[in-house]
């Protein structure tokens, strides 16, 4: 027989001795997980003994996910959720994992619209990936239209399990790659002021074995790679041929040290005014183009 505070204490152990980080926090998640008790709630089951059987399958599961996060497995793929504007997203392998800088792109697009009386846009979010991006901006501006943009099969279903627990009517997925089908990016509604939002790929080619293992060996190439310098998607969207379409605005994330690059080609658009926002390390963050 088995009390839990063993079992915390041999995870612990594991992770700390294959070099995790954090591997008090990343225990207590993954028992709460697998055990499937509240969250913040370890403390209350510490000293309760897992007796056979009732508790073999859980110990069993734990243990595999010691073994996932010790090999370097993301903590979101192995619970499967991840926190974006403090709400719960499905996540799982395939599908690039929300993260809090990212929560600045909602803020700007929100803020964006808010200022230019645009409540009721239409909203593009360009390889939506979970949808956290396109779902947030739909809680927060409940009378525009949002449509969320993904062409991989993967992050396509995580994204529609996302938009069925939210319930939301203003929000729509569409599965097919933005910049291929011409028919299917036609404006459902003409009369609305048009936005982009984007979180696309912006990790230049030679500065992948750079990035973390965490991220190089799980996540998905398709959401990450942008091309030779990191640029190529930030080319397309600016491109009225490529999207077929003129924005009344264009927002977007960008990697560290790319805000100035893509706020010049912003700028070169005829009628841009754009504007930088950093991110709570004063990194530039978020690049917003308006038509004026």
């Amino acid at each position: 027989m088995t009390a839990v505070n063993e079992l915390f204490r041999w995870g612990v152990d594991t992770l700390r001795d294959s070099g995790i980080e954090s591997p008090e926090l990343d225990t207590r998640l993954l028992l709460e997980h697998v055990f499937q008790w509240k969250p913040n709630s370890l403390q209350l089951h510490m000293n309760a003994s897992l007796g056979e059987p009732d508790h073999a399958q859980p110990k069993h599961h734990f243990k595999i996910a010691i073994s996932r996060r010790a090999a370097d497995e993301p903590l979101a793929y192995i619970i499967e959720t991840a926190f974006f504007c403090g709400q719960e997203y499905v996540t799982r392998p395939g599908v690039l994992i929300p993260r809090p800088e990212t929560e600045l792109l909602v803020d700007v697009a929100v803020r964006t619209c808010s200022d230019k009386g645009w409540a009721n846009a239409e909203i593009w979010d360009v390889g939506t990936g979970t949808g956290c991006i396109g779902i947030e901006i739909a809680r927060r501006l409940p009378e525009s239209q949002v449509v969320l943009w993904e062409k991989s099969e993967d992050a396509a279903k995580i994204c529609s399990q996302n938009l069925s627990r939210f319930g939301l009517s203003n929000v729509r997925l569409i599965h097919a790659d933005f910049f291929s089908d011409e028919e299917l990016r036609s404006r459902s509604f003409k009369d609305r002021p048009l936005v982009i939002v984007s979180n696309p790929p912006y990790i230049p080619i030679m500065e992948f074995m750079e990035l973390p293992s965490t991220v190089r060996d799980f996540e998905p190439h398709l959401a990450l790679n942008g091309g030779i310098d990191g640029l190529d998607y930030y080319r397309l969207l600016a491109d009225p041929v490529a999207t077929e379409a003129v924005p009344n605005a264009l927002i977007v994330e960008v990697g560290m040290g790319q805000s100035d690059e893509v706020r010049e080609l912003f700028d070169g658009l005829e009628g841009v005014s754009s504007a930088v926002f950093d991110d709570l390390q004063g990194i530039g963050r978020v690049v917003a183009g308006v038509f004026v």
